[in-house]
């Protein structure tokens, strides 16, 4: 039009009252292309996971409907396959959504009939969720859920020969989508929302230091005791433990006192303290440690705390107790490694005398004693 103008005539502003006389023609107007797209403007990437999630729903596909949640922060996608999509069961599947998850801060979705009901607006309102809505027929504000939509649909097209139900179908895409670094965070939606990569068959690749050490372990057990198993001792059983006070003799009667451990025992030997011994050294047997012989030692063993007779209720302050033949004998006292210990026959008492543990200190003058 401007350029037919101006070849017959010409006048100032020719070209800016032609637009004029465009613009304010109706029909022009109505039939118009659209204008050229604004520049993307993206969300704000939410500090914490779950604090902003997209919603939408994709379908029919598959002769199902999809309800697609994505989570801002991680990426973490979510898809519920359902057969209707009311609103009374979009809020069922959020809830339980959100028993898992939490609840978010903000929910982005379009403006779907679903989302719009009373029946939503209250359910965001008791939940303090702050629902915002995207322009009507422009999906691209809500980018998050409209680019997972597309390759949801992708990868279900592409698993369509395989003979999995659509439920396997969509649990193996899922778990591959959440293990895999993202374009956008370079990292797996898995670790922004759980803190943790989750583990794939692919994982089974890496070497294991845990699973290493156990493995040899238990080829260690069965390499050194195949078709052995591990002595058991009860509380009281006769056994003869390992003695390694003297050189004239290895062994020694005893009796089992407690169990310490999968193959610990503290040992009564009779003599007023108690030893620990691993099974190994230890052999059951028929005699008890009050059969022994009379016999003196001198270095005694490291023992686990000293074993006094009941003491009657009448005589608890006094340093003698009264055994069941009617004689008193003396409490051992707590014994020291450099102590001596005289064993004498079983019907006379066992006294045990507790030298200083420290020497004394000698003062070459008296101290002096500061008088105020």
């Amino acid at each position: 039009m401007k350029s037919v103008a101006r070849s017959y005539v010409w006048w100032p502003n020719i070209d800016k009252q032609i637009e004029q006389l465009c613009s304010s023609c109706l029909g022009c107007q109505r039939s118009g292309h659209m204008p050229k797209s604004a520049p993307v403007h993206p969300w704000e990437w939410p500090s914490n996971p779950w604090q902003r999630i997209h919603v939408d729903f994709a379908g029919p596909f598959m002769n199902f409907m999809f309800l697609i949640v994505i989570d801002a922060h991680s990426k973490w996608p979510e898809v519920f396959t359902m057969r209707s999509t009311t609103t009374t069961l979009t809020i069922e599947l959020l809830r339980n959504l959100f028993a898992r998850h939490g609840i978010p801060e903000q929910l982005v979705s379009d403006n779907g009939p679903q989302f719009i009901s009373e029946e939503f607006r209250q359910f965001m309102k008791q939940n303090g969720i702050r629902h915002s809505t995207s322009s009507p027929y422009h999906p691209r504000t809500n980018g998050q859920a409209e680019r997972f939509v597309q390759t949801f649909k992708q990868a279900m097209k592409n698993a369509k020969d395989e003979k999995r139900t659509l439920q396997q179908k969509l649990s193996v895409f899922l778990c591959k989508y959440r293990s895999t670094p993202h374009a956008m965070t370079n990292e797996t939606p898995a670790k922004l929302l759980l803190g943790r990569n989750i583990r794939t068959r692919l994982d089974i690749m890496k070497p294991d230091l845990s699973a290493r050490v156990s493995y040899r372990q238990d080829r260690m057990k069965l390499s050194r005791h195949t078709g052995e198993t591990v002595r058991q001792f009860s509380k009281g059983q006769s056994v003869m433990v390992r003695d390694y006070r003297s050189s004239d003799r290895k062994w020694i009667p005893a009796s089992i006192h407690t169990k310490t451990g999968p193959l610990s025992y503290t040992i009564d030997t009779g003599t007023g303290t108690l030893w620990r011994r691993h099974t190994d050294q230890l052999r059951a047997c028929t005699v008890k440690p009050s059969e022994t012989d009379v016999t003196t030692i001198n270095l005694p063993e490291p023992e686990v705390g000293p074993i006094t007779p009941e003491v009657s209720s009448t005589h608890q302050s006094s340093d003698k107790a009264t055994i069941s033949d009617g004689k008193e004998e003396v409490v051992p006292v707590m014994p020291t490694p450099k102590q001596k210990q005289t064993i004498i026959s079983k019907s006379s008492p066992c006294v045990s005398v507790a030298p200083r543990r420290y020497p004394k200190r000698e003062h070459s003058r008296a101290p002096v004693k500061l008088n105020l």
